[in-house]
């Protein structure tokens, strides 16, 4: 396993590790590092404003821009 590979696994194993990095991307208004802590493939679903679903890191940029 790679050093990014590592820290990766270790940035998605914490919640509270990922709640933090949320939160500084926020603070940044750094839109990369917050779609960097989605998977690529992540799904959104609002079951009760299906219009809002979204999937994948375009979707996410797209909700958080």
């Amino acid at each position: 396993m790679s050093q990014k590979q590592a820290q990766d696994v270790q940035t998605h194993s914490s919640p509270k590790l990922v709640f933090e990095r949320m939160i500084q991307a926020t603070n940044r208004h750094d839109l990369e590092a917050m779609v960097a802590l989605f998977a690529p493939d992540y799904r959104s679903e609002q079951p009760f404003h299906p219009e809002r679903n979204f999937v994948g890191s375009a979707g996410v940029r797209k909700n958080w821009n």
